[in-house]
């Protein structure tokens, strides 16, 4: 039997659609595009690159529409999505991707969707450390069982329990900046 995210009875439970569409086809693709261009970009800013020829690369990359299953049977093909992407985006703009290996491109892109994951998750913890202080100025007076070893262990707040649960969240957001 599997658990895993993608089967229908289990997807809502233990799905998420924004991270699922953040390594989608859609968002994929775009990231892709995005380190193409900003190479592009980054060689015309330094003067390696024309940058009326680099404006007009950027432009058709941008404006490219790209088959999906052109990319599928690429990737079939080649063992990485690169090249096929590659020779839709160039469209006889011979900068395109000079300079590149896939493995830039693709590591780039990872890094990216590992950003937009972070920023999504980073939104969600703040949620969970506003929840738990909402709780704790509603309820932290109260007292409730303490325990160690699955064995009583006094009266303890609720306060101290909920601190205990949202400050590694805390701490570690701290310690990454946020």
């Amino acid at each position: 039997m599997s658990l895993a995210p993608g089967t229908p009875w289990t997807r809502e439970l233990l799905g998420d659609a924004q991270i699922e569409a953040l390594f989608g086809e859609a968002a994929q693709v775009a990231l892709l595009k995005r380190v193409e261009v900003a190479f592009l970009e980054a060689q015309a800013e330094v003067g390696v690159l024309d940058a009326g020829r680099v404006a007009e690369a950027v432009a058709a990359v941008e404006a490219a529409g790209l088959d999906p299953a052109a990319l599928v049977d690429g990737t079939s093909v080649d063992g990485v999505v690169v090249p096929a992407l590659v020779r839709a985006l160039r469209g006889g703009r011979d900068i395109v991707h000079t300079g590149l290996t896939s493995q830039d491109v693709i590591d780039a892109a990872a890094v990216l969707t590992a950003r937009a994951v972070d920023r999504v998750l980073a939104v969600r913890l703040s949620e969970v450390v506003a929840r738990i202080d909402d709780l704790a100025s509603r309820f932290g007076d109260r007292e409730m069982g303490g325990r160690t070893r699955m064995q009583w262990a006094g009266p303890l707040p609720v306060a101290e329990r909920l601190r205990s649960w949202g400050g590694p969240v805390v701490r570690g957001g701290a310690r990454r900046g946020r």
